[in-house]
């Protein structure tokens, strides 16, 4: 089992909100091929995608005070020695502007006991 946390802070002095309607908050999980030799190297987006978490599903969205740190929290059961990319991406639409905000972390694991 992979437990995995996804932590967001509003670095701002002022709150921060959003939800589905001006924005989207997903968790991608991929696997990796775990027979390759090093050295190699993977793009973001490379893998068999085998989950995509939608964040804000449920949640009726984020009101985020000014400093303030969130943990999602997910998990996913998967066999031991698999190698998975996550990424977490944010998307905020300002509406007014028509432009979208886009923000994204990714991390590399092992599932190991």
């Amino acid at each position: 089992m992979l437990v995995i946390h996804v932590r967001s802070t509003n670095p701002r002095t002022t709150k921060f909100e959003f939800d589905q309607k001006c924005g989207s908050f997903f968790l991608h999980i991929r696997l990796l091929p775990s027979d390759r030799h090093a050295p190699f190297s993977f793009e973001e987006e490379q893998g068999q995608l085998v989950d995509s978490v939608d964040l804000l599903k449920g949640s009726g969205g984020y009101e985020m005070l000014p400093g303030a740190t969130m943990d999602d929290m997910r998990t996913i059961v998967l066999p031991l020695g698999t190698i998975v990319s996550m990424t977490a991406e944010l998307k905020i639409l300002r509406w007014w502007q028509k432009e979208e905000d886009f923000v994204s972390t990714s991390s590399v694991v092992r599932v190991e006991p």
